[in-house]
């Protein structure tokens, strides 16, 4: 049995990310579709590992799309009450990534 291996800081070497092509593939789907994806689930099953691996630019090269045209925004729920705090975190985190595009950042003040 392979050692389990925590991915915080850095992407996920193709290698150790095993038994996850469905979920790979529902979140390429969703976001290639404009739509969101939230993961969840119990504490140590790989959540951060999964999103690490998104993020890297290797996951987007296999799919022959540009990383640069998507926005991940990593939101930790523990501490969330309701969902309006949710999506306002969520637009803020978005804010923040997009300083540079100023019709991107009204559009999201208008949210």
């Amino acid at each position: 049995m392979r050692q389990r291996k925590f991915f915080p800081d850095e992407p996920v070497e193709p290698n150790y990310f095993v038994g996850r092509k469905s979920e790979l593939q529902t979140i390429f789907n969703k976001v290639n579709r404009h739509g969101d994806v939230a993961i969840y689930g119990s504490s140590g099953i790989g959540k951060t590992s999964l999103l690490r691996y998104i993020q890297s630019t290797n996951f987007w090269k296999e799919k022959k799309l540009d990383f640069s045209e998507v926005f991940i925004v990593y939101k930790n729920c523990d501490s969330l009450v309701t969902s309006s705090n949710f999506w306002q975190e969520v637009l803020t985190d978005l804010k923040n990534k997009v300083k540079d595009d100023e019709n991107l950042q009204q559009k999201i003040d208008e949210v």
